[in-house]
């Protein structure tokens, strides 16, 4: 009857092929779809919509080729007909500078890929390479990782490891060979009273290195030049430095921060702190298809230049907010966002704290659109005022 059914829940989709004899997407009440860089054709004629959003859902689309269907988009009394669909939003954009009611629309770029059966890829075992004393494995695992780290090969898996994984009392650098940390349901960690990077990425690379469902406990400290890939899992806090390689991120749960010089693009981020800001962009271009949040603090900061994208995501406190702590700020940067909040209970009263050329403006909750127990942040845009409204774009 129908190819996506979404009544409730937050979809953030890119690339979508949809080809038959039946709408290619309902949605409606509670839910959110986000879809960019899509193609719905049909196979015959059909009389109804390729999209249509019911009951003031929340709808944005972009750059999506519509063919075969009576029109595009069905929305709440808007009909947008067939062909190539621009930019449709069903709902009101926001900003309190005002920018542009459009998204960044940021050059997107894909995660580089290694199959694991890739026969160019030379693997080693890091238990391979463990010592024992008196029979059980060493308490510091740095000597073992270095030595696997060592051995020349261009990728190294972690079998799990009972107890708390692999420990280490001292900061690991990647060696420049390696292509592929592969972790099976284990993670790298930091002994008691280590508290420097448990990980260094620092030098120079041609090709990029990938983390693959692996944990690592601390901090990923991010230097050199090489492109980083962070794939089911990932680094408890990662730390890009000014100039530092670029970086991909699929569905990981770790705290992102980005530094000037660098890009980004992330893919379904799961941030939950109860303590820090979750996701800090310092100066770099961050691209971001779906974005979860939780808990009571800073969300998001943008800062110094900063260029942010966030298209769809599902933003909320669980626990009491405090004061008037805001969800995001920008501050003397650039950024659109789109997103859905739910307060359980609780809830930001300031949503956004928007700070350009020294003056600051918030945007609060009662200036939102809700429906039902969530506020719906149709889009959310930002930019330095007098900046070129297309500089950046595609």
């Amino acid at each position: 009857k129908v190819a996506i059914l979404n009544e409730v829940t937050i979809l953030s989709i890119r690339n979508l092929r949809v080809r038959g004899v039946v709408p290619a997407i309902i949605t409606g009440g509670w839910g959110m779809v986000t879809l960019i860089d899509s193609d719905l054709k049909s196979n015959a004629p059909v009389g109804q919509a390729a999209i249509t959003n019911n009951e003031r859902g929340a709808l944005y689309v972009r750059n999506t080729t519509v063919a075969g269907y009576a029109q595009a988009i069905a929305s709440d009394g808007q009909n947008v007909p067939s062909g190539e669909v621009k930019e449709f939003l069903a709902g009101k954009a926001q900003s309190l500078w005002g920018a542009p009611a459009t998204t960044l629309n940021l050059p997107i770029e894909d995660a580089p890929l290694i199959p694991l059966g890739d026969s160019s890829v030379r693997w080693a075992n890091v238990l391979d390479f463990a010592k024992t004393e008196d029979g059980k494995q060493v308490s510091d695992w740095a000597d073992t990782i270095e030595a696997a780290f060592a051995s020349g090969a261009e990728g190294v898996f972690f079998p799990a490891n009972e107890g708390d994984g692999y420990q280490i009392g001292r900061t690991i650098e990647v060696p420049s060979q390696l292509r592929y940390l592969l972790g099976m349901r284990t993670s790298i960690g930091r002994k008691k009273g280590f508290d420097g990077p448990t990980l260094r990425i620092a030098q120079a690379g041609e090709r990029p290195v990938i983390f693959e469902r692996l944990g690592v406990n601390g901090t990923i400290e991010h230097t050199g030049t090489r492109v980083a890939v962070f794939r089911h899992g990932g680094p408890e806090i990662y730390q890009g430095r000014p100039g530092a390689g670029n970086v991909f991120v699929e569905d990981a749960e770790g705290f992102f921060r980005f530094a000037k010089g660098q890009k980004a693009w992330g893919r379904q981020m799961n941030p939950e702190s109860h303590t820090v800001t979750e996701l800090i962009n310092d100066g770099a271009d961050v691209w971001i298809l779906g974005f979860k949040a939780e808990y009571a603090t800073n969300m998001v900061q943008n800062l110094n230049g900063g260029r942010l994208e966030v298209l769809g995501g599902f933003l909320y406190p669980v626990t009491e907010v405090k004061g008037d702590l805001p969800m995001v700020v920008n501050q003397d940067a650039t950024m659109s966002m789109i997103f859905c909040t739910n307060g359980h209970g609780n809830d930001f009263e300031v949503y956004f704290r928007d700070t350009q050329g020294g003056s600051t403006r918030d945007l609060k909750r009662d200036q939102l659109d809700r429906k039902g127990p969530r506020r719906q942040i149709h889009l959310y845009t930002s930019r330095p005022p007098g900046e070129n409204s297309d500089a950046g774009r595609r």
